[in-house]
């Protein structure tokens, strides 16, 4: 029978051994998240209905727009209640991803319920939009929507795991899928994906998939290419790895803290580039890296307390072979400004560095001291047990790792 709208492509894909990668659609509305799934390169899309208010009308829109570009509309229905999963097939999905399968009952359940005649006992209710209304006889209709739709068992307690080689083994299950949210908090490890058990969950039913011809899907795990590279070698070939409220926020908050990391630079571009300030009651004279300096360290419960452990002299920091610098941290104000005196010069014998003081101002922020001299030599260290650890990067763009240790 031939129909383009009606050809589910995430499972020809599958059949021909290639990876389905599927967007969770959790909040967006609009029949143009299909389309958006599409320019990013998605396969199918899931529409979320166990955990999110999406209605069934909503659902149908966005399937019908995904088939009209040749996405997998793909419905995670809210139980294994036959009325949830064939009527988001009827309008529009062409496969279901039923939650909390964990037994052989529950599987032969959901092919009862999805699978037409002589194979389950599902509705006949004509054309739709699975097949374009196309002028079809019942009985096409009925096989070409058994051979095209995708039912995948979602197994989510370790009773399904150890269930999973008999769940497999029910004829019209196509895909035995982890839901590694639930599975992992069931099992008392919640989020722990790559925990030894959760591993041998994968395992166990990667192995029941592959034993009687069925494909393995996995949900939850994001972010983590070693592990996903993993599960594709034990045969998972379907992930849906991300949904639109995980991909927004991602995006959002990186591109939130890229910008107030620059204000953050931004105020630390006049650092190093002042004159020496006065010193009110200075300590004796210090020497750092062949320097004499007087400073006097402002009374630590005048500053706020997460900014504490960032006062004081800090010194024996290699840069190179020739070059050792230290660093004073005056004060810090409530804003997280902090008054900076740098000290570089000779390491050893050297003659062929010369040594300087530079007074003038550095920015904490998200517990980092970050701070710019004047030739643009960008610093920022993090406090670590009793050392401040980073780095400084060169306008060229070469970097120098390097611990300031506090001195007394």
């Amino acid at each position: 029978m031939s129909n383009a709208v009606g050809e589910n492509n995430a499972k020809r894909k599958l059949a021909a051994g290639e990876l389905v990668l599927c967007m969770g659609v959790n909040q967006m509305r609009t029949p143009n998240i299909a389309m958006i799934a599409g320019a990013c390169g998605f396969d199918a899309i899931y529409i979320d209905l166990e955990h999110n208010p999406t209605s069934l009308e909503t659902a149908a829109a966005i399937c019908v727009a995904a088939l009209g570009i040749g996405i997998t509309p793909i419905a995670r229905v809210s139980s294994r209640d036959a009325h949830d999963a064939t009527r988001i097939l009827d309008c529009g999905a062409q496969g279901v991803m039923v939650p909390h399968v964990s037994t052989v009952a529950d599987a032969e359940a959901v092919v009862e319920s999805c699978r037409y005649p002589p194979h389950g006992h599902r509705s006949a209710s004509g054309s739709g939009p699975t097949l374009g209304y196309a002028a079809r006889s019942q009985g096409e209709i009925n096989s070409y929507l058994n051979q095209e739709t995708l039912l995948i068992a979602m197994l989510e307690t370790p009773e399904a795991i150890g269930n999973a080689d008999a769940i497999a083994a029910v004829d019209g299950i196509d895909m035995l899928h982890i839901g590694s949210s639930d599975l992992s908090t069931e099992m008392g490890i919640p989020g722990q994906y790559n925990h030894a058990r959760m591993r041998q969950a994968y395992e166990a039913t990667a192995r029941a998939a592959r034993a009687h011809g069925k494909w393995m899907g996995v949900g939850g795990v994001r972010e983590d290419l070693e592990f996903q590279t993993w599960l594709l070698q034990l045969g998972m070939r379907y992930l849906t790895g991300g949904s639109d409220v995980g991909y927004i926020l991602s995006a959002g908050r990186a591109d939130v803290r890229r910008l107030r990391e620059v204000l953050v630079l931004l105020a630390a571009r006049s650092v190093m580039a002042q004159p020496a300030p006065p010193v009110a009651e200075p300590q004796p004279g210090r020497v750092f890296c062949e320097q004499t300096i007087t400073y006097r360290i402002a009374d630590p419960s005048s500053v706020p307390e997460p900014y504490r452990r960032f006062l004081g002299p800090w010194s024996d920091a290699a840069w190179d072979a020739n070059t050792c610098a230290a660093l004073v941290v005056t004060e810090v104000q409530p804003d997280g400004t902090a008054a900076i005196i740098y000290v570089y010069g000779p390491l050893g014998p050297s003659t062929r560095v010369s040594g300087g003081v530079l007074h003038g101002t550095g920015i904490i922020h998200d517990d980092e001291l970050r701070f710019q001299n004047s030739d643009g030599t960008q610093f920022a260290f993090r406090p670590a047990i009793a050392d401040l650890v980073g780095q400084m990067t060169k306008p060229s763009g070469q970097t120098y790792r390097s611990e300031f240790k506090k001195t007394f």
